[in-house]
C-alpha cells in the first residue's frame, strides 16, 4: 500500500473485527499474548474473503482456573513474569513484566490501529529496550497522533483496568463505530485492496508487474531460441542439440530436443 498504510475507514474496522476476535478467545478463557498485524488474516474462500481470523495461538495462556464455565474464578497474577510478546505493540503493563491480562490484548489491537492509520508507531525508531520507556513516557495523545480522538479515549479506559477486570467490549466496539460514522464510513463499504476501494488500482497493478516478471525468464528463452533457429536456417541446417548438451541444460533441453 502507498506509504505503508491504510485508509482510516479499512483499518478501524479490521480493529473492530480483531478486537472481536479477542473477545471470543477471552470468552473461552484465554489470553493470547501477542497480539500483532501478522496474528491476523482474512480468509481465502469467497465466503469468508471478509472475515478476520486470528491465528498464531503460540503464546496464549489460560486466565481461569476452569475454562469450561463462564463463571470461572481467575487465576491468580503473579507478582513478576517473564516478557513475552512483539515490543512493539505490546501494553506498558507487559514491558513491566506484569502479568498478561485482557485489557493488554485489546491494547496490542489499538497500537495496530495507530499502525495502520498512521505508518508507522511513535517508537519505530527506538532500540528495542527503549520501547517500553517511551510508551510510559509518552502521552496518550502523542500515542495516537493524527488518530481519531475515540482510541485515545479507549486506551485511557483500558489502562485504568486491572488484571482482574473484565473489559467492555461494547464499549470498544462503540467507540471505533463512533469514529466511523464521524468518517461515514459503513461496515459494508470496500475494503482498500477491494474493487472501488481506495488501494486497488495499486493491488491490480502490484498483480500485474509480479505476473510479467515471472513471464520474464520464458519470454528471455522464447527468444533465444528464435536467435538460434534463425541462424541456423540462414546456414541451410537445423540445430539438433547434442546429447551431452541436453543432458547439461537440462528438462527445457529434453523438451527442446523432442519437438525437434
Amino acid at each position: 500500500m502507498p506509504s505503508k498504510r491504510f485508509t482510516t475507514g479499512t483499518s478501524l474496522r479490521i480493529a473492530l473485527h480483531a478486537m472481536n476476535a479477542m473477545a471470543d478467545l477471552h470468552n473461552a478463557g484465554f489470553v493470547h499474548r501477542n497480539v500483532k498485524p501478522s496474528a491476523f488474516c482474512f480468509g481465502a474462500s469467497a465466503s469468508t474473503r471478509r472475515t478476520l481470523l486470528l491465528t498464531d495461538f503460540s503464546l496464549v495462556r489460560q486466565y481461569v482456573v476452569t475454562p469450561e464455565s463462564r463463571t470461572s474464578e481467575l487465576r491468580r497474577a503473579r507478582e513478576r513474569v517473564v516478557f513475552r510478546g512483539c515490543p512493539r505493540y505490546c501494553s506498558v503493563n507487559v514491558h513491566r513484566l506484569h502479568e498478561h491480562s485482557r485489557h493488554d490484548d485489546l491494547t496490542s489491537v489499538l497500537y495496530m490501529a495507530v499502525e495502520m492509520i498512521t505508518g508507522a508507531l511513535p517508537w519505530d525508531k527506538a532500540a528495542k529496550k527503549g520501547v517500553g520507556a517511551m510508551k510510559n513516557e509518552m502521552t496518550p495523545e502523542k500515542q495516537f497522533e493524527n488518530c481519531p480522538v475515540e482510541l485515545v479515549d479507549l486506551y485511557k479506559h483500558l489502562m485504568s483496568m486491572s488484571y482482574y477486570e473484565s473489559p467492555d467490549y461494547s464499549k470498544f466496539s462503540q467507540g471505533i463505530m463512533k469514529a466511523l460514522n464521524a468518517k461515514k464510513i459503513d461496515l459494508e463499504d470496500p475494503y482498500d485492496w477491494e474493487e472501488g476501494g481506495r488501494y486497488f488500482y495499486y493491488k491490480i497493478k502490484a498483480q500485474r508487474e509480479q505476473e510479467q516478471m515471472q513471464q520474464a525468464p520464458n519470454n528471455q528463452s522464447m527468444v533465444t531460441a528464435k536467435s538460434q533457429m534463425s541462424t541456423a536456417s540462414s546456414d541451410h541446417e537445423i540445430y539438433i542439440p547434442e546429447v551431452s548438451d541436453v543432458n547439461t541444460l537440462g528438462p527445457a533441453s529434453n523438451s527442446l530436443k523432442a519437438q525437434i
